[in-house]
């Protein structure tokens, strides 16, 4: 606990202004309650002198966060994807290595390699109706596989979140073949 606040719940302080040492007689702090108050303080004299390169890195981190949310399709749960397959006809495209594809999949997913990918676009616009929903194993590929998708025209892109690490610690059913 830093300055101004009790460590025991019944001794409020007398006066918020007064050192947390006041309050209690024969207490004296830590080391680490003097190390907490020091950081604490120069942290926000630090914020107060350099407000603007402050507010700058809140910013960057604010577009930093906006961009990789926005970035190659919109995230979908696995109980929002078992819900775009059965009321939208969702295609399911595994972008993770055909000998992990093999070890387990979604059932009805497609297995076309981030590698491979280019390749089959051409293919993959012939039917604009159908949402695409991009699958790899832990998420973080399927955002570079949807953006070459929505770069080449493709509107209707989502990932899953979590990849199939996601889908299988919800013990959802994987197809082995």
């Amino acid at each position: 606990a830093c300055r101004g606040t009790s460590l025991i719940p019944s001794l409020p302080l007398q006066n918020p202004s007064m050192p947390a040492t006041a309050a209690r007689p024969g207490y004296t702090a830590g080391p680490f309650s003097q190390a907490c108050s020091l950081l604490m303080d120069r942290f926000l004299e630090f914020l107060l002198n350099h407000y603007i390169l402050a507010g700058s890195f809140v910013a960057i981190v604010i577009a930093f966060l906006v961009n990789e949310m926005a970035r190659g399709g919109k995230g979908v749960s696995p109980q929002g994807l078992s819900q775009l397959v059965n009321k939208e006809n969702a295609r399911l495209i595994d972008v993770r290595d055909t000998a992990e594809f093999r070890t387990g999949h979604i059932t009805g997913s497609e297995n076309i390699p981030l590698a491979k990918l280019p390749d089959h676009i051409e293919q993959l616009k012939k039917d604009l109706t159908r949402p695409i929903v991009i699958v790899c194993n832990l998420g973080q590929v399927a955002g570079a596989a949807g953006q070459k998708l929505k770069a080449a025209g493709l509107t209707s892109v989502y990932k899953l979140e979590g990849g199939i690490s996601n889908w299988k610690s919800q013990s959802l059913p994987l197809v082995k073949k």
